[in-house]
């Protein structure tokens, strides 16, 4: 059973990282129009400013689970694939991205935990055999866990039940 989606930040979120990208056109434009011989500054300015704006603005999550793997990528910075052979437990979840992961994305939050979050609520913890847990956030959590549940190994499917 193959699982593909995508996950999006918060609709808010989304407002505050737009008002960011054209508060950084705007401080770009102004500073190619009083700072126009200072060609490098303008350019790193510009660079970072719209850059790093734009690349938080599109950035959304992508999960494909399929009968080898789990993969989790955050467009367009990270890619991270996990082997389902290598997943010991899946189980249902709720998360607090803030308060568990102090923010969105792919972050880390010590102990062996790595957060694939772009939203609080219904979430996913896979834990694998090195003793590192997944925490992935998901509208349709359910959908998820029963793919991932299918696709790992006949011995295993069962563990952690809701």
């Amino acid at each position: 059973m193959e699982y593909r989606t995508t996950v999006r930040p918060p609709r808010w979120a989304t407002v505050v990282f737009a008002v960011m990208f054209l508060a950084g056109v705007a401080l770009s434009v102004f500073l190619w129009a009083t700072r126009s011989e200072e060609v490098v500054a303008c350019v790193v300015s510009t660079v970072l400013l719209v850059g790093c704006f734009g690349a938080i603005l599109f950035c959304h999550g992508r999960i494909t689970v399929d009968d080898r793997a789990v993969r989790l990528v955050l467009v367009p910075f990270v890619r991270r694939t996990v082997a389902l052979r290598d997943v010991e437990s899946v189980e249902l979840s709720q998360t607090d991205a803030m308060r568990e992961f102090g923010g969105w994305g792919y972050r880390f939050a010590g102990g062996g935990k790595v957060g694939f979050v772009l939203g609080s609520g219904p979430a996913v913890r896979m834990t694998t055999r090195n003793g590192r847990t997944y925490v992935i956030s998901e509208p349709h959590a359910d959908q998820l866990l029963t793919a991932l549940r299918a696709n790992m190994d006949p011995g295993r499917r069962e563990v952690n039940h809701d």
